[in-house]
């Protein structure tokens, strides 16, 4: 399921947009001044798909159309009812035929009262009802609220993001799409609320750091699948070795072979093998248990392939192109690792703003994204050099290839764009 196309009618009450997004490469740029819906656009798209029906209440906008290449049309709508404030209107469509049309906020307030009292402990449950009912009118019209009592903000963000779903087909289109948004804000992140003690509510935490912790794991994670396989391979080797027919000629034997070295010299130079293949003489006699004993060794190294080939293009991005008199290393106990150029170790947090921002902004893209995801990137330029806004582009259309994701970017940055202008989609100059 991918969009074809969003339309978008008086978004802050101004503007009218009609934004294709289909492309052979996968990859569409907003482009524009400040205040024309760049980030807002892609806001859209990310709180519409991860169901935050909370934004489209404080959105100033008349209509929205979000077309999709299966013939899908999810129309977002305002409308005043009684003069005093806005509902949201959500209408899915398939192949012109309405699924399910839906309100919100919504009037069906036993029906929320029993949901809450699903989701909330027993003992909680009659303190929440009855906090719903003192503010129930500032819930609907989506007022802030001033409250010291966590669960009760809970209830407030449960309510605030409640769309009564009827029709399954409707949450099996917002579930198809899944979309990942990598903000401006990238280098922290806010830990999850702790109920119980509110002091933790505001902490954060850098990014990077918690990244390094994450490869480690991917790592090790890794090696262990291996290890699993070859233990599977080693328990049944001389049987197999036994049943063994197929024949394995010279010319297959050094073809295979060298590719097996090549493998392992990979795995050597990131630190994950400290043996090295010594490629033996060719013997027709021997030739059924290198068969077998090369079989088994491609079948125990082929789980590295999707983690090298994200590993190579992360490592040759900032060691080749990227920073200057320092280098990352991949260490499997500690993820990746920077060095001086005399050898010399480096602190994470010595790193420059835009090497942090780089780093983080690859590493999600490499090891953070799924395969058919739409990922939404704002302002890939932030601290970054122009030297490497030339570069990001071509980069990143390896990257999309490589994932198979597609991707929508804003950015105001002419450097980022470089010679890639018939990607963009400018704000300004499409206005309807």
């Amino acid at each position: 399921m991918k969009i074809t196309n969003i339309k978008i009618n008086k978004l802050f009450d101004l503007f009218d947009y009609d934004i294709p997004f289909d492309n052979e490469e996968n990859l569409r740029i907003l482009t524009g001044p400040n205040g024309f819906g760049k980030t807002t656009i892609l806001n859209i798209i990310y709180n519409l798909f991860n169901k935050q029906f909370i934004f489209f209440q404080k959105l100033l906008f008349e209509k929205i159309e979000l077309h999709f290449d299966n013939q899908i049309l999810i129309e977002v709508h305002k409308k005043t009812t009684d003069g005093k404030f806005y509902k949201v209107h959500f209408t899915f469509f398939e192949q012109t035929k309405l699924i399910e049309s839906i309100v919100y906020p919504t009037n069906e307030k036993m029906t929320l009262k029993r949901e809450i009292k699903k989701w909330f402990s027993k003992s909680a449950s009659e303190k929440v009802v009855q906090f719903i009912d003192e503010k129930w009118d500032e819930v609907i019209m989506g007022m802030p609220f001033l409250t010291d009592k966590p669960e009760y903000e809970q209830v407030l963000d449960y309510l605030r993001n409640q769309v009564l779903i009827k029709d399954k087909r409707v949450l099996n289109i917002l579930n198809a799409l899944n979309v990942q948004f990598i903000q401006e804000q990238r280098l922290l992140r806010k830990l999850p609320t702790d109920t119980k003690n509110t002091e933790n509510n505001n902490v954060y935490t850098a990014v990077l750091g918690t990244y390094a912790s994450d490869l480690s794991n991917i790592i090790n994670d890794t090696l262990k699948q291996s290890l699993k396989i070859s233990q599977a391979l080693d328990s049944s080797f001389l049987k197999r070795l036994v049943n063994e027919t197929k024949p394995l000629t010279q010319t297959e034997f050094k073809r295979r072979f060298r590719l097996l070295k090549e493998q392992q010299e990979k795995l050597q130079y990131y630190g994950f093998s400290e043996t090295e293949q010594e490629l033996p003489d060719f013997n027709k006699l021997d030739s059924k248990v290198i068969y077998v004993y090369l079989t088994d060794t491609e079948r125990k190294l082929k789980v590295f392939d999707p983690l090298l080939i994200r590993l190579e293009i992360f490592t040759h991005i900032l060691n080749k192109q990227r920073f200057t008199f320092k280098s990352i290393k991949i260490d499997k106990d500690k993820g990746f690792i920077f060095l001086t150029h005399t050898g010399k170790d480096l602190n994470l947090n010595d790193l420059s703003s835009g090497e942090q921002h780089e780093i983080v902004l690859l590493y999600e893209l490499l090891f953070k994204t799924e395969k058919n995801t739409l990922v939404l990137i704002d302002e890939p330029e932030i601290s970054l050099h122009i030297t490497w806004q030339k570069e990001f582009i071509n980069d990143l259309l390896k990257i999309i290839k490589l994932q198979q994701i597609r991707v929508i970017m804003a950015t105001h940055s002419p450097q980022i764009i470089h010679d890639r202008w018939d990607l963009t989609y400018n704000l300004e100059t499409h206005i309807a």
